[in-house]
């Protein structure tokens, strides 16, 4: 069995929000493609998770105290020095590492670390996209990686900005996916009529177009459509005040990772929304929506047109508007047998296409 070593430098990665959010489902997916490509999973992480237990590999905690900035520096010291008795132990095959802005400090200390190891460097969001006062740290940790993973077009053109001349030799885009046995393929509900559920599911977030779907919900009738808001995140209160006295809308809160196929299988259409600032990032939830064989209403970003554009498994709609978003669900609601067609094939098109064990194989395929 050859033996990899996958880290996860950022404190409470699976605790923040309730355990809410993408990055868990991402997690799992790249560790159970690892596993699935024939590779031995030695993962360090700050705390541990259900994940792990599933996917039968073995994982080393090294827990942060506080988690302030200053805090996390020192944590981030320590972490490195862990790293570096490991890799002499060890000597794994490859290190992967998921990006984290608190650790881009101690990247470059890895790869000495790691001598003739690859290091390969996933980055789903850079600090740089957001303050100039990154860019030097996050060029030093994208120099220091042998092969960086990014989850879109957009992103990697942000990173090539950051970069500079010259680019990275070794830079590509891979996509999420999802491990399709967390999802069975069953047929919606059976249901008498309306109203159609609708489901949203993720990290609730400002700057994600939850509003979007507060503000569709007042131009839809409620006996026709239940608009279901399922997460947690820094935007919960507010989208509960948003939505307080919009019938169509209901907000559920958290709800466990290892429960969230169930919430999803029981919906009729499944929504991703988005804003304007993230519309570089590659939704894991979109996946997740296709391995739940639901038809979807989807924010037009450049890579859910990539994903969905002449597939027939969703109707777009432009980023952040609200009237958009409405027109599109009613042209759904109205149309069972169209939506039924669609979820049949949003399931063929990801089992066809977007497994966990499909996107690791392209990380790493040598170059």
């Amino acid at each position: 069995m050859k033996r990899c070593l996958y880290v996860l430098p950022y404190p409470r990665f699976f605790s923040q929000h309730a355990g809410v959010g993408g990055h868990v489902a991402h997690a799992a997916g790249l560790i159970s493609g690892l596993i699935e490509n024939g590779y031995d999973v030695d993962v360090v992480a700050e705390e541990t998770h259900p994940i792990f237990a599933s996917n039968h590999c073995h994982v080393d905690t090294f827990p942060a105290g506080r988690i302030d900035p200053f805090a996390r520096q020192l944590w981030g010291a320590q972490l490195l020095r862990y790293l570096r008795s490991k890799i002499r132990i060890q000597e794994p095959k490859f290190c992967y590492i998921r990006y984290s802005a608190s650790f881009s400090p101690w990247i470059p200390g890895l790869k000495r670390a790691l001598g003739q190891i690859p290091l390969i460097l996933e980055v789903n969001s850079a600090g740089s996209q957001w303050t100039s006062l990154m860019r030097y740290l996050d060029r030093r940790a994208l120099r220091s990686a042998d092969r960086i993973v990014c989850i879109s077009d957009v992103l990697r053109r942000q990173l090539e900005d950051t970069l500079g001349s010259p680019s990275h030799p070794d830079m590509r885009v891979v996509m999420n996916g999802v491990d399709t046995s967390r999802f069975p393929n069953r047929p919606p509900p059976s249901r008498e009529g309306y109203p159609v559920q609708v489901g949203y599911a993720g990290l609730l977030k400002p700057g994600y177009g939850l509003e979007t779907i507060v503000e569709a919900g007042k131009l839809l009738d409620p006996s026709r459509v239940t608009l279901n808001i399922y997460g947690d995140g820094p935007f919960l209160d507010q989208i509960r005040e948003l939505s307080s006295d919009v019938p169509t809308v209901v907000v559920h809160g958290a709800i466990p990772f290892l429960e969230m196929p169930e919430h999803l299988l029981d919906q009729d259409i499944l929504l991703y929304v988005t804003g304007p600032k993230y519309t570089y990032q590659s939704p894991t939830k979109l996946f997740e929506y296709f391995a739940a064989g639901r038809p979807i209403v989807c924010a037009a970003t450049p890579q859910t047109r990539e994903l969905v554009d002449g597939k027939g498994c969703a109707e777009l709609f432009p980023v952040a508007d609200a009237e958009g978003l409405a027109t599109a669900l009613r042209s759904m609601i109205s149309d069972p047998e169209r939506r039924l067609e669609m979820g049949g094939r949003a399931r063929a098109l990801v089992v066809a296409d977007h497994s966990w064990a499909s996107r690791v194989e392209a990380i790493l395929r040598p170059p």
